[in-house]
């Protein structure tokens, strides 16, 4: 018993014992150490800046093939729509000529250039 009254007598009459509640301990975090900036060589450097240089190059070229080949769709187009006009006025004549003439329209047909004729075969 007298370690009892001994522990009672260490803790002031008035005094709350601290449980860490009231006033928590701040832990301050540890820093861990910063490494130090890698250093390359100057040679490799400036192999690698050479790569980056060809590289930006070859996206400019790719861009500019890129454009290229995006306008010569829409020439394509163009060509596309124009092809099909002249085919379906081709298609528009060759039945003008075929009611004025009564020619069979299972018939074939092609351009002779040399004598300047529509030829129907068979």
């Amino acid at each position: 018993m007298a370690k009892k009254k001994e522990d009672v007598a260490a803790v002031a009459p008035n005094e709350v014992p601290d449980t860490g509640l009231l006033n928590p301990k701040v832990e301050t975090p540890v820093e861990t150490p910063v490494e130090a900036d890698t250093v390359i060589a100057e040679v490799d450097f400036n192999e690698l800046l050479e790569l980056e240089k060809t590289t930006r190059a070859t996206e400019d070229q790719f861009n500019k093939v890129a454009g290229s080949i995006k306008r010569m769709e829409k020439e394509l187009e163009a060509y596309h729509v124009h092809e099909r006009n002249l085919n379906g006025q081709i298609d528009a004549k060759r039945k003008e000529i075929i009611k004025r003439y009564k020619i069979d329209e299972q018939r074939t047909w092609r351009i002779d250039i040399n004598s300047r004729k529509v030829v129907y075969q068979g």
